[in-house]
């Protein structure tokens, strides 16, 4: 679900967060705002992607699938 590219992006998007925070200038925080929403579009998209092929992976074994829910949910 996370992968290394996502990773990276939540660093620089930490770190532009953190310029923002030292200098307390609008287009850093246009930037970051940009940034943080395209991040968190990927995201989902990515966690969307996890489950489906999770969940069709292991449409047969209801056991795994109620178990992967389970851990979703809680």
């Amino acid at each position: 679900m996370l992968t290394k590219g996502i990773l990276v992006s939540i660093k620089i998007k930490r770190k532009i967060f953190k310029q923002f925070k030292e200098t307390k200038r609008q287009d850093i925080y246009n930037r970051y705002k940009i940034y943080r929403d395209l991040l968190k579009k990927i995201i989902r998209k990515s966690r969307k992607t996890h489950y489906k092929y999770y969940f069709m992976k292991h449409k047969n074994d209801i056991k795994k699938t109620w178990r992967e829910i389970n851990k979703v949910l809680y």
